[in-house]
């Protein structure tokens, strides 16, 4: 009788292992060439060297785990400035992806540098709704979907933003996100193939949706957003987060926030082809080094020492930098801050405007050559730039808080200068009264027109101001209340770089350019 029963249990114990099985990845996303660490509450944490220690971690005790990143590898750092991706490549192709998905940075410098990038990789890149031309350097460089085990991985890539906040080649076609995944997924059905992985780069909330237009769709592995899952202070949901697909079945979705910070290892276990749970873990990338991981970056960091020295531009004069005007009727203020700003208007291609605050820039444009050193000691923190909308009542609210600002507190790191929009300024008026004139610049005619109090416009900003740093208190409300903005993973150091090397001459903005029209002091 004990034998009977004990074949009873083997034979039900291999119908259920036939039929669950647990689906193991580690990932990570928009990695953005963050190849050092940052610190964080005093701690070194993320950059390539601390997550390679994790995934190798995880492999190690997963061995079967597939490896995915979600895209944005490049653009961020002085790493890709200098290396245009050749360092990101040397450090991922060692550690064994699996998979990566095209993201809208990758397309930054456009379509010939990413064809480059990708041959530099040892593993598939996908995309299944981007379309180059024909003949285009990008045809035939990434795939739609792969198969691996029997498991079907589908790339989609951010339209929105590739086409207006990247550089791909013109006729380069992003079509619709989820009608393209969906696409992949029949096509994989009719092969057999039912367990399917989305690897998205469309961001977090954008993943949630398209999971509801989705059939048959089990796992979204997914980067754009920087969002942060888990159990952390901040965090945006849980991780894994559960949702559900058109057909109501469960999709696992994740995200690992941001430069390495985050790995995240996800278990979905399946019943047959469906999910039947989720779980998993984001794990702080705070640790040691990987040596082999440190070893390469610390090749490409000597390097940059040296590269640092490199002439990028030349100024014809001296650009002069004062935080906040002087004197009655002065209304020159600073001449680099505006400069600044315009990097950030052209970086972004969708802004109306820029704005960028005087603290966040620290030195003189000096007469003479421009060298990468000269603008990392100009502008040394690590802030990116940010896409908000806002409208004309609100553009005129964030500048009256500044100028109350400087009223209160006196000349500080807070006042406001833009590309795109100009002002008068009145200090000695009432709380409402003291901007006036503001004006903006057409980017299709170059013609400057009134702000119109009920219409939208793109702000194009540093994430220190869209957290509401410095007295910014109307970008956090903004998106308190219409949600979060555009964060371009641009960082503002590297996009004045790029702005430097491509204008070659820099000088002042021309007075009809000059954000403050007129100045009268306290």
């Amino acid at each position: 009788m004990k034998r009977l029963h004990t074949a009873l249990f083997l034979i039900i114990f291999s119908l259920f292992s036939a039929h669950a099985e647990t689906v193991k990845i580690i990932h990570i996303n928009d990695s953005h060439s963050h190849l050092e660490s940052t610190m964080i509450n005093n701690v070194p944490t993320g950059g390539m060297a601390k997550a390679a220690t994790v995934i190798r971690t995880l492999k190690s005790e997963n061995p079967d785990a597939l490896l995915l990143h979600a895209g944005d590898a490049v653009q961020g750092t002085i790493y890709y400035n200098l290396f245009k991706g050749s360092a990101d490549a040397d450090v991922l192709n060692p550690l064994g992806f699996d998979a990566m998905a095209i993201g809208n940075h990758e397309f930054d410098d456009g379509n010939a540098n990413l064809a480059e990038f990708i041959g530099m990789l040892h593993f598939p890149v996908l995309s299944s709704n981007v379309i180059p031309p024909e003949g285009n350097a990008l045809e035939g460089k990434f795939r739609p979907y792969i198969v691996k085990d029997r498991i079907g991985i589908i790339g989609v890539t951010t339209a929105r933003k590739a086409l207006h906040s990247s550089s791909p080649d013109a006729g380069t076609v992003f079509k619709d996100e989820a009608e393209s995944v969906q696409k992949s997924i029949n096509e994989m059905k009719v092969k057999g193939i039912k367990r399917i992985i989305v690897l998205s780069h469309i961001g977090y909330e954008n993943d949630l949706e398209m999971a509801k237009k989705l059939t048959d769709v089990d796992i979204i592995v997914g980067g754009d957003s920087h969002t942060l899952l888990g159990d952390f202070d901040g965090a945006a949901g849980t991780y894994p987060t559960v949702a559900s697909n058109r057909n109501g079945e469960k999709v696992c979705i994740v995200q690992a926030w941001e430069h390495g910070k985050i790995v995240g290892l996800l278990l979905a276990d399946f019943d047959g082809d469906r999910i039947a749970s989720c779980g998993g873990k984001a794990y702080i990338a705070d640790g040691a080094d990987d040596p082999e991981t440190a070893k390469i970056i610390a090749g490409y960091s000597s390097q940059v020492s040296i590269l640092k020295n490199k002439v990028i531009g030349t100024a014809t004069e001296n650009i002069t930098h004062r935080r906040t005007p002087s004197g009655a009727g002065a209304h020159f203020g600073s001449e680099v801050v505006p400069i600044v700003a315009q990097s950030f208007y052209e970086a972004s291609k969708r802004a109306d405007f820029s704005i960028q605050n005087a603290g966040g820039v620290r030195t003189d444009i000096r007469k003479g050559d421009i060298t990468v050193n000269d603008v990392y000691t100009m502008l040394p923190f690590s802030n990116t730039i940010y896409e908000i909308e806002l409208y004309g009542t609100e553009i005129k609210t964030l500048l009256e808080d500044q100028m109350q600002s400087l009223i209160d507190k006196g000349p500080r790191g807070g006042f406001p200068y833009s590309y795109g929009l100009k002002y008068s300024i009145n200090t000695q008026k009432a709380y409402g009264e003291r901007v006036s004139e503001i004006e903006l610049k057409d980017r299709t005619t170059g013609k400057w027109i009134s702000v119109q109090p009920d219409r939208l416009y793109v702000a194009a900003t540093n994430s220190f101001l869209a957290k509401g740093k410095d007295g910014y208190m109307v970008f956090p409300r903004v998106i308190a209340e219409r949600g979060a903005g555009t964060d371009t993973g641009l960082g503002y150091a590297e996009t004045f770089i790029d702005f430097v090397e491509h204008h070659k001459i820099i000088k002042k903005l021309p007075e009809e350019e000059y954000p403050i029209k007129s100045f009268i002091a306290p």
